[in-house]
């Protein structure tokens, strides 16, 4: 990063070196500190533990108090990263508009606080420090969950329809963080370098326990998007694998892409009923269908701005509705299950302009950096923003504060952003010598 960036690292720089270095340590692990508990909450793990309220409260003034230290190179990151708070601007906005203001105001000053504690980690660690983070504890959460499987020492362990809950209070939450951290510890694997055989069982590892939380979730969306996404992943991340190996793995799934068709077509299938099935679904997709239904009806009256940011769900002008909408399906959860038509409803167009300029800015720039250097840590971005996305149209995320896609997408977007600039300084710099110029350092691990 430039220079501003390296500042980022130590509250001191005028400092006597030893000192200096000593202090750079020491907000090294505060800073850790601060992304793992922030990624932890993010997750919803501890939300039934009744502790996820005065823990963010601790995650907001260890920000403050980071960003006070380094203010004038965060002044820098935040106007480089200006499109990534245009949403939390329009949810802002609405306010005014609102059919709940408080609600709205306090939800969406919760998003940007949401907003600036993710950008303040994307400026601060690498791509592939985040990865690592996000790997480390989802894995945990994981093997808690399967703990309280076998125990149930933390509690409910199933949801009503069965699926896993672990140590989440919704199976879906479980089975998505799993699917996001899989494909972390699948980028970790491919990342080139010498990786001890034991942090390799480690992450083979834990691999699996998230695999077998994955599996026993029950979470339909998320179980099927395994194998598409981790395909992409490796075949993005090609030029790492052995050569052999790689034509042997793409001659087996192309003649499992002309097969396994062919065989549903001779048995009279039909793989759409077979998955839902499965997982214990129907064609109207455990009633979203009916829900997307009562959304479409708000927006028939509210087209162009909403009821305001998250108010739908705490309005009494809209309560029959939203308790309605709440237990179709037999779930209790407040939400559209669609993250277009949830922004739509609360913040209107201006929302859905907004969102949109957050994921394109972040695609563009993962995408980008990934098709200059070929990092497998930029891919993992990439996939990891896709599979959000696809996620959030069935799902109760990349909307709402405090949500872990939201933090996950807008710490990549500004750590890839912050790579690119590494990135192009370098290749400046190589171009104003006459030999191979080292990367600039960055301060960032």
């Amino acid at each position: 990063m430039s220079q501003a960036r390296m500042q980022m690292t130590a509250a001191k720089p005028a400092m006597p070196y030893r000192s200096t270095e000593t202090m750079a340590a020491l907000w090294l692990v505060y800073d850790v500190g601060l992304a793992v508990l922030a990624i932890l909450l993010a997750t919803e793990a501890l939300n039934r533990f009744g502790i996820a309220s005065p823990l963010w409260a601790i995650v907001y003034a260890m920000t403050l108090l980071r960003i006070a230290f380094v203010l004038n190179a965060f002044v820098g990151v935040l106007a480089r990263n200006a499109l990534l708070f245009v949403y939390p601007a329009v949810c802002l906005l609405s306010v005014v508009w609102s059919v709940e203001r408080g609600i709205s105001m306090a939800s969406a000053l919760q998003l940007l606080a949401t907003i600036v504690i993710a950008t303040f980690i994307g400026a601060r660690f690498k791509l592939r420090s985040i990865i690592l983070f996000v790997f480390i504890v989802v894995g945990a959460t994981a093997f808690l969950s399967l703990v309280n499987w076998a125990t149930g020492i933390f509690g409910t362990v199933y949801a009503g329809s069965g699926g896993l809950l672990g140590i989440y209070s919704q199976k879906n939450a479980l089975g998505q963080r799993c699917l996001i951290a899989l494909l972390a510890g699948f980028a970790i694997l491919l990342t080139p370098g010498r990786t001890s055989i034991v942090l390799r069982a480690f992450v083979l590892g834990t691999v699996l326990i998230m695999l077998v939380a994955l599996a026993l979730s029950k979470s339909a969306t998320s179980n099927i998007l395994v194998v598409p996404f981790a395909a992409a992943l490796v075949f993005l991340c090609a030029h790492r694998l052995n050569q052999g190996f790689f034509a042997i793995t793409v001659l087996l799934g192309v003649v499992a892409l002309g097969t396994i068709p062919l065989t549903l077509a001779l048995l009279d299938l039909n793989p759409v009923t077979l998955i839902l099935k499965a997982f214990g679904k129907d064609a109207s997709l455990t009633g979203r269908t009916s829900i997307w239904d009562i959304g479409e009806a708000v927006l028939s009256k509210h087209f162009s701005l909403g009821v305001g940011y998250l108010a739908f769900w705490r309005s009494s002008e809209f309560a029959s509705l939203a308790l309605l909408a709440q237990h179709i399906g037999g779930e209790a959860v407040m939400g559209f299950h669609n993250f277009i038509l949830e922004i739509w409803v609360g913040t209107g167009l201006p929302g859905l302009m907004g969102i949109g300029l957050l994921i394109v800015v972040a695609l563009y720039r993962t995408g980008l950096l990934y098709l200059r250097t070929r990092d497998v840590s930029a891919a993992y971005g990439a996939i990891a923003i896709g599979v959000s996305i696809v996620l959030a149209l069935l799902g109760t995320s990349l909307y709402r504060q405090h949500e872990f896609s939201m933090l996950l997408i807008t710490m990549l977007a500004v750590s890839a952003g912050e790579e690119l600039r590494r990135f192009r300084r370098a290749r400046a710099n190589a171009r104003s010598s006459d030999g191979d110029v080292p990367l600039v350092p960055t301060g960032r691990p």
